[in-house]
């Protein structure tokens, strides 16, 4: 029986909001260990330039981070097929700019896979 998660192609997305906290970097790199661990637990390749970090952007909308942005700009060109992300409060804590993010990738036939629901 093969994996049906096999070959697909997952980008990361991690983001802390507040750049003034002393533990970001730390709290950034466990958001990326852990879904690089997910991603290995499904069979899904992840090339490294599709780890994507950001520290800060607390009220700003997804679009307008410059992460996010290159994010999107890829998914476009179809370089992967799923995002991971630690959490949805990570991505943006307005539902709205979730909804939009969530939205643009779709679009480019994109999923978010969420690890955790916190």
């Amino acid at each position: 029986m093969t994996n049906t998660n096999e070959k697909r192609r997952a980008a990361i997305y991690a983001r802390i909001p507040f750049p003034h906290d002393p533990s970001a970097q730390e709290a950034l790199d466990l958001q990326v260990t852990l879904c690089q661990e997910r991603a290995e637990s499904q069979s899904y390749t992840i090339d490294a330039q599709h780890i994507y970090r950001e520290i800060g952007g607390v009220l700003t909308a997804p679009d307008k981070r410059e992460q996010f942005a290159a994010l999107t700009t890829a998914a476009k060109r179809h370089e992967f097929d799923l995002v991971l992300v630690y959490s949805f409060g990570f991505l943006s804590s307005k539902q709205n700019h979730i909804q939009q993010a969530t939205t643009a990738l779709r679009q480019h036939g994109v999923v978010i896979e969420v690890l955790s629901d916190v």
